[in-house]
């Protein structure tokens, strides 16, 4: 009987670190196979901010901030009857506080209707409106 050659210490580290490329390559692809199938959790979704007034950010204003954003426009109108309101829209809302973008239409000094933009603002006590210019 003829016994097989024993390999060299040389040979032996070659098929030792082919093993282990073998092994951390099956390793490897578990994980990624395992993160694969595995959900990624639920994004968040942002809660709407909302104020004590009921406004809301992205939606029309309630109808008593309108009024109060109406009223404080009026004085800054030319021909304050002609104010033709279209959307307000709450921006930003606290507690406390909350901003509008507004549209609306109004009569200027030579008798045209101009469509406008104002930003109506209320701290908690008083109303102010910025006319932020035609459209």
């Amino acid at each position: 009987m003829t016994q097989a050659p024993q390999p060299t210490p040389q040979q032996t580290a070659q098929q030792t670190a082919t093993g282990c490329g073998c092994l951390l390559l099956i390793v490897v692809a578990l994980a990624l196979g395992i993160g694969m199938c595995t959900s990624s959790p639920e994004p968040k979704t942002k809660t709407k901010s909302k104020n004590l007034d009921g406004n809301e950010v992205g939606q029309p204003l309630v109808m008593d901030s309108e009024i109060g954003c109406e009223l404080t426009l009026k004085k800054l109108l030319r021909d304050p009857e002609s104010l033709q309101r279209d959307v307000y829209i709450a921006t930003e809302a606290s507690p406390t506080a909350w901003a509008a973008n507004m549209s609306f239409r109004s009569r200027n000094g030579f008798g045209g209707m101009n469509l406008m933009q104002a930003v109506c603002t209320f701290d908690g006590s008083e109303y102010t409106v910025t006319v932020t210019g035609d459209q």
